[in-house]
């Protein structure tokens, strides 16, 4: 698919990405507490520190926008 990470809270889709040897990452959500893997971050700030951490020198000229619900 032409990127570096998914970031999603299906199962299913994780599922399918990982099977594809893709990397993933779960969106913590009530209904897909019963899987162990990938990595999981919490909401939208927990991609953004993610991201950061992972891909650093991509992000290098990128300003931090904080997200609110």
């Amino acid at each position: 698919y032409g990127f570096d990470v998914l970031f999603d809270d299906a199962p299913h889709q994780i599922e399918r990405h990982i099977i594809a040897g893709e990397k993933a990452v779960m969106v913590d959500q009530p209904w897909n507490t019963h899987m162990t893997y990938p990595p999981r971050v919490h909401g939208w700030l927990g991609i953004l520190d993610y991201v950061e951490e992972h891909f650093p020198i991509r992000n290098r000229n990128v300003t931090k926008t904080v997200l609110t619900s």
